[in-house]
């Protein structure tokens, strides 16, 4: 059986620590059909040399050097050169296992699938995560547009993902904004006729300190928010068969950004952040009965219960030591 070309992308920018780990699993791929775009976006260190290094010893690598413009304008880069039937992102100070695409393809062709999406790994200084709780599934484009929305079993983040090429004509990243992933796959699902699931966790996620997805609560997390309304107003557009989960998944991340603020939050930035605190504190308050089902997380079910207190009694409820280790053992992640 011939295998099919896959484009792997790969944004690089100031990485040199981690960039190594990263090309290598990608190079040592059971799975060797691969074209490799390396898109160094500006870097300051020796991230692009490296590329380069890597390049001129495998001729599958490509690399691209431009000026400073983000991941996304980097992704964007990377999708425009690409050839492969298939594409594929990795992040440049994350890794995958070595038989990730060989897995996902098979996947692919077995079902018909324009999409496969596999589990993954949070790695931690101190420990290791995996993220996989579903079995081999396959979705229509429906079945797979509600899952992405609730968040659970599909989730955002492009590097899970083996993609059909034509499903990005049309589809850009978008330059400045945070949050790219929620502003993009679902439009990607959207597009697919079939999705299926890899049970295995394959691709592995290093959780750095400074990162958005780490950096607690402030005016940039409320980007997540905004991102997620985004997704609802264009869905809403052409259809209302999503209005409830859309607006659970708001909800959800309301609440999400609130054990943000209560936790992680010094005196001076839970006063810095007063207003956006309060106001999504309210919003919760006055629309916490849609957590009153079967299918909510115990979590969420607590932080809506919660708001029928005033915001400062709250504040020592998520302060104890009970709480912050009941909620970080039941806590569903979302980015």
């Amino acid at each position: 059986m011939n295998e099919e070309l896959i484009s792997i992308i790969v944004p690089v920018y100031n990485v040199e620590a981690y960039i190594h780990q990263c090309i290598k699993s990608i190079i040592e791929q059971s799975y060797k059909n691969l074209e490799i775009i390396l898109v160094d976006d500006g870097s300051k260190d020796k991230s692009g040399k490296i590329c380069d290094d890597y390049a001129r010893k495998d001729k599958r690598i490509k690399v691209i050097h431009k000026k400073n413009g983000g991941l996304s304008d980097s992704r964007n880069a990377g999708i425009t050169v690409a050839t492969g039937k298939y594409i594929a992102f990795v992040d440049s100070d994350d890794w995958i296992e070595k038989n990730m695409y060989e897995k996902m393809y098979n996947e692919c062709e077995k079902f018909g699938a324009d999409i496969c999406i596999c589990g993954f790994f949070r790695e931690y200084k101190d420990k290791t995560i995996s993220e996989c709780n579903f079995g081999e599934r396959v979705y229509d484009t429906e079945s797979a547009l509600e899952e992405l929305i609730k968040g659970r079993v599909i989730k955002d983040h492009a590097g899970t993902k083996l993609y059909k090429r034509f499903l990005w004509d049309n589809v850009e990243y978008p330059v400045g904004k945070v949050y790219e992933d929620i502003r993009t796959t679902y439009k990607i699902i959207q597009k697919s006729k079939m999705v299926c699931l890899l049970p295995d966790s394959m691709y592995h996620y290093r959780q750095r300190k400074g990162s958005i997805a780490r950096s607690g609560f402030s005016e940039q997390k409320i980007e997540w928010l905004e991102a997620v309304k985004e997704m609802e107003a264009n869905i809403k557009k052409n259809t209302s068969e999503y209005d409830e989960v859309l607006y659970k998944r708001i909800m959800e991340v309301e609440c999400s950004l609130l054990r943000e603020y209560f936790l992680y939050s010094t005196e001076e930035q839970l006063k810095k952040n007063y207003l956006l605190g309060k106001k999504i504190y309210l919003d919760i308050r006055k629309n916490r009965r849609i957590f009153w089902n079967r299918n909510t997380t115990k979590v969420f079910k607590l932080i809506s219960l919660m708001s029928y207190f005033p915001m400062g009694v709250t504040a020592k409820i998520f302060k104890s030591n009970a709480m912050k280790q009941y909620i970080e053992k039941k806590y569903v992640y979302y980015v």
